[in-house]
């Protein structure tokens, strides 16, 4: 934003240069330190703020596929993925559920919830062959599965291995 306004600034100066100079030489004198004194700033900062908003960009993105695709809902997982803070990460997701860039959803105690993408566990009904298999929550991911003993599966959202634990 900086950028802009020095590049505007300067337009204006050198509008009201071109009225008011008397000589050509005189014009491009104070142009050429116009020029110095708010061009080279304002592109610097246009420069940078084009960098760093194709960096944001691409944290959008890993923060996209972590929750989209991964499936991830807890925000230590989310963090370890992008590679940043337990508080940006929570910073950047409300920024994205604020301007729809992530399906309606809110963070509740270190968890991201969105309906859409994640539905409630279904009640269990006990068996007799519920005493050999249970219910297991993936770490990677927390996408649940019933494995059985002496059974290991690979979580469908996330690779990792599961296995059956007492």
């Amino acid at each position: 934003m900086i950028g802009w306004v020095l590049f505007g600034t300067y337009i204006v100066i050198l509008m009201i240069n071109l009225v008011t100079s008397e000589t050509s030489e005189q014009f491009l004198n104070d142009n050429l330190a116009m020029a110095l004194c708010l061009l080279i700033p304002a592109l610097f900062l246009l420069v940078a703020a084009d960098f760093l908003d194709k960096k944001f960009r691409k944290l959008l993105g890993i923060y996209r596929e972590a929750v989209l695709q991964r499936r991830l809902i807890y925000i230590e997982h989310i963090a370890i993925v992008a590679n940043q803070s337990r508080a940006h990460v929570i910073r950047d997701l409300n920024y994205m559920l604020k301007e729809r860039m992530l399906p309606p959803g809110k963070i509740e105690n270190g968890v991201l919830v969105i309906r859409s993408l994640h539905r409630e566990p279904a009640k269990q009904v006990k068996t007799q062959t519920d005493r050999e298999s249970k219910s297991v929550a993936c770490s990677g991911c927390g996408a649940r599965t019933v494995i059985s003993q002496h059974e290991e599966k690979e979580c469908e959202y996330c690779g990792l291995t599961m296995r059956y634990t007492s």
